[in-house]
């Protein structure tokens, strides 16, 4: 799917400033959650991000940077997704490596395979746990030979876990924004941290808006 960008006109001060603090506290909130999908929880988490969320919505869960449940709903996905993206990435390096290992059987190389397949595998296995496949049969001897070789890989080239740099961006679903139009310009009223107040952001151009926004400072 293409990005579409859009950039907006200049801001008042009053509403740059509504924007950068909704920022700073979605970064915060990310944060917090990122540091929860350890490998371990990501890899438990076998409805994507929807475990952790209901979780969270069962026990009450009043997040501590006052963002509207929404806000901070989204922000705990787009954590998720955070992490998902870092192993997919991972497991895409990893397969060409798989392909050239001739000296394993063709069951060693499913298997491996089959791994890199769900990132939630690659996880389980860099949390201590083995994966084992039901769906076909290789030897207890060649699961531990990719599982060793897999696990001193990803210790090499994965670097550290994903963390929040800068608060500069947060995520929108459809229905944490309206786009209008008025005077022949368009504009996106986006989720503040009042209920049923919004900022009013003028954009340059006119394009349709649609699905998940992500407003990047």
């Amino acid at each position: 799917m293409r990005t579409i960008r859009r950039v907006s006109r200049p801001l008042n001060q009053a509403k740059w400033e509504a924007v950068c603090e909704l920022a700073r506290r979605y970064a915060n909130e990310k944060q917090g959650h990122l540091a929860y999908f350890t490998d371990r929880h990501f890899a438990a988490s076998p409805d994507k991000e929807r475990t952790r969320r209901d979780e969270l919505v069962a026990v009450g869960y009043l997040n501590p940077n006052g963002l509207q449940a929404r806000q901070w709903k989204m922000a705990e996905k787009d954590a998720y997704e955070t992490v998902h993206k870092q192993w997919a990435a991972l497991a895409e390096e990893l397969r060409s490596r798989i392909a050239a290992h001739k000296d394993w059987t063709e069951d060693a190389r499913h298997y491996a395979r089959w791994l890199l397949k769900d990132a939630r595998r690659l996880a389980a296995l860099m949390s201590g746990r083995a994966p084992a496949p039901d769906q076909f049969s290789v030897s207890g001897a060649e699961q531990k030979t990719v599982r060793n070789y897999l696990r001193r890989v990803i210790r090499r080239r994965r670097g550290t876990h994903p963390t929040v740099k800068i608060a500069r961006s947060f995520v929108l679903d459809a229905n944490m924004y309206t786009v209008f139009e008025q005077n022949g310009a368009q504009y996106i009223a986006v989720m503040s941290l009042q209920p049923r107040r919004r900022v009013v952001i003028p954009l340059t151009g006119q394009t349709p808006i649609t699905g998940n926004t992500r407003v990047v400072l």
